[in-house]
């Protein structure tokens, strides 16, 4: 089974995941940001995915890691009622942008200037079945979100 926590490390049962991963989204609230469900975005949305670059994951452990904060944070907009952001997104082709973030801490700092921004969020944790230590912070995922917004946040980083 598949665990699914929070930051403050609470968790809750979720469902089997493929490769032992699980998903987590944010610590102190749904993750989905401060935007009005309804409101349109007046310039390009995409979504970034942050990795964790302490962890010594291999290039499919990253690449499966990547995935689930796609999926989480999509599935997290979509349960929030943000459908007017997610066509957005999908009409100007779902841009992704992978990044490297140095360490676990720099990742949680991302993640709460995100939140604070009004940006929806997403923290991936692992369950420690394959490489990596169960709880370890994989991946964050911002947005989908205005271009501008994101970049706000992430611009000072390398692409992965």
């Amino acid at each position: 089974m598949a665990r699914h926590g929070r930051q403050d490390g609470a968790t809750d049962a979720g469902s089997e995941a493929a490769a032992g991963d699980v998903e987590s989204g944010s610590d102190d609230d749904d993750g989905v940001g401060a935007a009005a469900p309804g409101a349109v975005p007046v310039e390009e949305v995409k979504m970034v995915l942050c990795v964790n670059g302490e962890l010594s994951m291999t290039k499919g452990k990253i690449a499966a890691q990547a995935a689930h904060g796609a999926v989480g944070a999509l599935q997290q907009l979509q349960r929030a009622g943000f459908t007017t952001l997610l066509r957005a997104y999908e009409r100007g082709g779902q841009p992704k942008i992978a990044l490297r973030v140095p360490t676990t801490e720099e990742l949680v700092s991302l993640a709460r200037a995100a939140r604070a921004a009004g940006l929806p969020t997403y923290v991936v944790q692992d369950a420690g079945r394959t490489q990596i230590a169960a709880g370890s912070r994989t991946v964050l995922a911002i947005g989908p979100a205005p271009r501008s917004a994101v970049d706000a946040i992430t611009g000072g980083l390398k692409l992965l």
